[in-house]
């Protein structure tokens, strides 16, 4: 990562950390990663020669510099698409702008790291659980089954209610159960989603750098625990998206803007 001049166009910024910082960050974001400066923060930046469009590549690009810097110190993301006209305007109008909220940010999350889960439950397996836990399903369900092709309408109806109704209350169980377990691991969380519509379970855990290795293991048995019933994911370590206090919004469009 460089901090030599530039040429003219428009600043991405990625994020910021403490200044001076030691990191190595490959040369595989919107361009080549340098930093602008201003006091004790430092803003993580490219060139580009427009604002960025939000395609695939590009969002990868941000969150995948965001992801290598995040291992090797604490950093406060941006929003993708943070676009500044040239680097005094990164200086003014967000290092400088901005610094007692940034720094304070940084203290608060210097050591920890951020963690996604999702939960996606196996359909099948999940309806036979609502089977066997249903005595009532169980007898409509062989009734049903007796009837012959284009009776029962009624029946059929309600035996579809009832099991997509008991499909999401297991969904949403495993997934409390989920969250609970590893919450047990983290110092903060936000669910996003619990036993949704779909029986998909979202959220974001914030865990003591010191505290992944345990974390991770936690999370790899709750894997195997649910296996065959639920598809656990995790996606991490990343910077503190979903714990950055307000107003990081604000900061951002200010910083757009």
């Amino acid at each position: 990562m460089t901090s030599e001049g530039r040429p003219t166009g428009l600043v991405h910024v990625y994020g910021v950390v403490r200044h001076p910082a030691d990191l190595r960050v490959d040369e595989a974001g919107l361009g080549p990663v340098r930093d602008v400066s201003r006091g004790d923060l430092a803003a993580l930046c490219s060139d580009v020669e427009s604002e960025p469009l939000g395609r695939r590549r590009e969002l990868k690009a941000h969150a995948d510099v965001l992801a290598q810097v995040c291992q090797q110190a604490v950093v406060i993301p941006m929003t993708f698409g943070t676009v500044l006209v040239d680097d005094d305007a990164v200086r003014r109008e967000l290092l400088e702008r901005f610094a007692d909220h940034l720094g304070g940010e940084l203290d608060r999350l210097a050591t920890v790291l951020q963690f996604n889960l999702r939960l996606v439950p196996d359909e099948d397996a999940l309806l036979r659980d609502v089977l066997a836990e249903s005595a009532d399903l169980r007898r409509l369900s062989r009734a049903i089954q007796g009837l012959p092709a284009g009776q029962g309408h009624a029946e059929r109806l309600r035996l579809g209610e009832a099991m997509a109704h008991g499909f999401r209350d297991v969904a949403h169980r495993l997934g409390d159960l989920a969250v609970r377990t590893l919450a047990a691991e983290a110092v903060d969380l936000r669910v996003e989603e619990a036993g949704g519509p779909e029986g998909v379970t979202r959220a974001a855990l914030l865990v003591q750098r010191s505290d992944t290795a345990s974390f991770l293991d936690a999370a790899g048995a709750l894997a195997e625990r649910l296996s065959g019933r639920v598809v656990c994911r995790l996606v991490g370590p990343l910077p503190p998206f979903a714990f950055i206090a307000a107003p990081e919004a604000a900061m951002a469009s200010a910083a757009a803007g």
